[in-house]
């Protein structure tokens, strides 16, 4: 049997507990799981040590290593919203992570035309340009689509200049990369969402705060409504 590697045994273990496979309160050992995985201990260590920093195990001595309840967790945390958006509970996943954008990025929006760069107005009428253009090709599920989409909505947090948003950069982009990668994301987008960007990123370049915030607002409603919609 080929010795497993440290991110091998991270993305097995930790989509087990995001999957509740192994549930809260479940204790094991490190020799338990590098005679499981043939891997040496510092390669087990490693990969515990990411779990224990998202919160979702904890060691103690003459204990060992127990599973922790989600309320623990960093919800945030990138390897965590990978393993939810391939897993049983993805749909939850996606809704709440997308009512989290719904909270935020109208704000950002609103904060983006006050403070923006000249730069950063150019580059978001781009990227704006750039979805508008490749979705109405039936590209929305591209490569290219999601590049420029991470860009926009990473640009978008930045350019608010409010320094607590830029956190949710990485988890932002991870859902978005996650959604493409598991097939949800639509060839050919919601014109209107579409439009949407364009409209917003329009607005933050005018320097409208109001139109920014409702104009990013009323495309993220409309992928929440995507993201609530029953699929297979």
């Amino acid at each position: 049997m080929a010795r497993s590697s440290h991110s091998e045994i991270l993305n097995d273990l930790g989509s087990r507990i995001e999957a509740e496979q192994l549930r809260e309160g479940f204790i094991f050992t490190a020799a338990e799981l590098e005679a499981s995985y043939q891997a040496s201990r510092t390669t087990v260590r490693e990969a515990l040590r990411v779990l224990e920093s998202i919160g979702m195990i904890e060691s103690r001595q003459r204990v060992g290593i127990t599973i922790t309840h989600r309320s623990h967790w960093n919800s945030l945390d990138s390897h965590l919203i990978r393993w939810r958006l391939s897993g049983p509970h993805r749909r939850q996943a996606l809704q709440e992570f997308t009512e989290l954008r719904m909270a935020i990025e109208p704000m950002a929006a609103q904060l983006a035309a006050t403070h923006a760069t000249a730069e950063e107005c150019v580059e978001l009428m781009n990227l704006a340009s750039i979805l508008l253009d490749l979705g109405e090709k039936g590209l929305g599920n591209s490569a290219e689509y999601l590049a420029a989409d991470i860009q926009f909505h990473g640009l978008l947090l930045t350019a608010s200049k409010n320094p607590l948003f830029l956190p949710l950069i990485a988890p932002v982009s991870e859902t978005l990369r996650s959604r493409n990668e598991h097939g949800l994301t639509p060839a050919i987008p919601n014109t209107e969402a579409s439009f949407g960007h364009l409209a917003t990123a329009r607005a933050v370049s005018n320097g409208d705060a109001r139109q920014a915030a409702e104009y990013s607002r009323t495309y993220i409603t409309l992928i929440h409504r995507e993201v609530t919609t029953p699929y297979n």
